[in-house]
């Protein structure tokens, strides 16, 4: 199959070189200094490398067409993507959206990172995502314990918050800042 070339192909094409640039660029840093960018631009490099994968062969982009519904089976079970008609989004479901975003922020400034993304994760897989209340439980500790352990390992400090210091260095205890 001959790959049309459009505007997509050649911002992924794009994309691509800015990303191997930026990888090849992080060689001169210091060992710890490289995760980041190696862990962001590799994955980054992979999902693209399987878009443009898919222009050559759309069977490919097939196996990642997933939604959240699809692998833990919430309300549109047995529905493709190509089926599913998507109406604009009403003003009601984007403030929703965006109070998450500033409920999040203000949460993690009165009482910290770990805590607030331990409620957070399962709150919208919960409610928006209609994902099982078990799963999105589980998936939200996985995850924190991941962050967790990639945090202190990349020696990144975060803000703890301004409650009353309940676990040193994890929850409570900071300072607030002068604004």
């Amino acid at each position: 199959m001959k790959t049309r070339i459009d505007g997509e192909f050649v911002f992924v094409l794009a994309l691509v070189a800015f990303i191997v640039a930026m990888l090849v660029a992080t060689l001169e840093y210091p060992p710890l200094l490289r995760y980041t960018p190696y862990i962001t631009g590799g994955l980054t490099l992979l999902f693209l490398c399987v878009l443009l994968a898919g222009r050559i062969n759309p069977r490919i982009l097939t196996w990642t067409e997933a939604a959240l519904q699809d692998m833990w089976g919430g309300a549109a079970d047995g529905q493709k993507l190509e089926q599913m008609a998507e109406p604009p989004s009403s003003w009601p479901i984007v403030l929703r959206v965006m109070g998450y975003a500033v409920g999040y922020l203000l949460a993690v400034y009165l009482v910290g990172f770990c805590l607030v993304t331990l409620v957070f994760i399962p709150l919208y897989l919960i409610a928006d995502a209609k994902v099982r209340p078990a799963a999105a439980i589980s998936v939200a500790a996985v995850l924190c314990f991941l962050l967790i352990v990639a945090l202190v390992n990349l020696h990144v400090d975060l803000w703890i918050d301004v409650a009353p210091e309940f676990i040193p260095y994890y929850i409570g205890g900071a300072i607030p800042p002068q604004l």
